[in-house]
């Protein structure tokens, strides 16, 4: 209830991919010590970071409701506190013709395998006994690089695995034989895979790895390399494989055993990437993700983003954004929309201060996007402080010489002042969008 803003985060990512209409109940109020503590009673939380928590889950198509006890025995129902969640309620109206019922653009899914999930129960209390740490900390570390994010279970993910440039498996070994065949047969399909835990390597099998074999060791802790081994972030993992390349395999970075970038060095390297088929994959052999969300060290993220961008060097949509802000890919009637949501605060967010008020603007925010045709109009919505510009750059036609339609000569020789008409722009091209600032909720709408 205190930290709902990143539980918001991973449950609207997997409930927009359940096929049906959805909602979450948000809880108005909160406390700064547990739930039951008497020295720290419940308390009404400010209207920015309930239009925060709001904006989270209508930014991936769902819809919200709130969850409102003022604590008065008689029932009776607090004037002050009903004037600011009617300014929760106009800032959530304001948004349900755009946002409601969209679907999502697909980039990268995260797999939340349930296969996996219900085989290691940690207790007895079925919300809280299980462990969904690894899929948390995978979904924060690419939300925080700004990609588009959905999580998926194997039930989801069979259905739609071809649409997704790419899948990360955090730290999951007890996937189904059909998942692993499938994810398998993916990547030889031209698919990106990147797969963290040192299981992986025995349940995909070395030689799809790129490697020879792997050495095991429990409850270590090595240094992992940062900026081209400039800088390096510890990491501890249980348990730590130590990689032992093959043929194919391509190793990125060293291992360190101290903070040192250039002395003692392991020969394993932090991580492998393989060409497999048509496609790639990236593998890590250790617990890279349950490590993030206990963690959250900005260098491990860096780490994270740089393997990303080695093994989806050119995608489609790219954004570049402060780490405070979270992106959603939706689309709705022919428009695609680029929601962008201000995690910050503007008061200090510590474990005994979890509330979020004063929420400043952050910026700039950069979108591009590779199109097949030129936009008819580009807009954004619901910051009016925001100011936006937007530019479209047409790709040249290709092979002059094969898009002639004419006898204009051009094709034996080509002149750069025919006016012929069979040599210009072609339709596809870049849209790229800048807007200087978000302050809680905005969305690029391109028709």
């Amino acid at each position: 209830w205190v930290w709902g803003l990143d539980g918001s985060r991973c449950e609207a990512r997997w409930l927009c991919n359940r096929g049906k209409p959805w909602d979450i109940m948000l809880w108005a109020f909160s406390c700064s010590h547990g739930m039951g503590q008497p020295n720290s009673p419940w308390t009404l939380k400010p209207v920015d970071m309930l239009t925060q928590e709001a904006a989270m889950l209508m930014a991936m198509g769902g819809n919200v409701q709130i969850y409102e006890t003022p604590g008065v025995r008689t029932g009776q129902l607090v004037p002050w506190r009903l004037k600011r969640l009617r300014e929760v309620g106009r800032f959530i109206a304001k948004r349900r013709r755009l946002c409601q019922g969209t679907l999502g653009l697909p980039q990268v899914a995260v797999l939340h395998s349930e296969v996996h999930y219900y085989s290691r129960p940690t207790g007895k209390n079925l919300m809280h006994g299980y462990d969904v740490a690894p899929v948390r900390g995978a979904v924060f570390a690419l939300s925080e690089c700004h990609y588009g994010v959905d999580i998926m279970d194997e039930w989801a993910l069979l259905q739609t695995l071809e649409a997704f440039p790419v899948v990360v498996v955090p730290e999951q070994l007890r996937l189904s034989e059909e998942m692993v065949t499938a994810l398998k047969r993916y990547v030889r399909g031209g698919g990106l895979l990147f797969l963290t835990g040192a299981g992986m390597a025995e349940r995909f099998g070395f030689s799809f790895l790129g490697l020879d074999g792997l050495t095991l060791e429990d409850k270590a802790t090595y240094h992992l390399p940062v900026n081209k081994g400039e800088a390096g972030v510890p990491l501890h993992s249980e348990p730590w494989g130590l990689l032992q390349m093959g043929k194919k395999g391509r190793g990125i970075g060293k291992l360190g055993r101290t903070p040192l970038c250039d002395e003692r060095l392991l020969e394993a390297p932090a991580a492998v990437t393989t060409r497999v088929g048509r496609g790639r994959v990236m593998f890590v052999a250790a617990d890279l993700f349950r490590d993030f969300e206990h963690n959250r060290y900005p260098l491990t993220r860096q780490f994270v983003h740089e393997l990303m961008r080695r093994l989806y060097p050119d995608p489609v949509v790219s954004i570049e954004a402060p780490l405070a802000v979270d992106v959603a890919l939706r689309f709705k009637n022919n428009a695609l929309q680029f929601h962008f949501i201000n995690r910050s605060s503007g008061i200090p967010n510590q474990p005994n201060n979890g509330m979020v008020d004063e929420i400043p603007a952050v910026g700039p925010l950069k979108l591009s996007v590779r199109m097949g045709w030129c936009p008819e109009s580009v807009e954004w919505h619901f910051e009016e402080n925001g100011e936006m510009s937007w530019e479209w750059t047409p790709e040249p036609t290709k092979a002059h010489a094969h898009q002639h339609d004419c006898d204009c000569g051009c094709a034996e020789e080509p002149d750069d002042d025919c006016d012929c008409g069979c040599h210009g722009e072609g339709e596809d091209g870049t849209l790229t969008v800048e807007v200087d600032s978000v302050r809680i909720h905005g969305v690029v709408v391109v028709k």
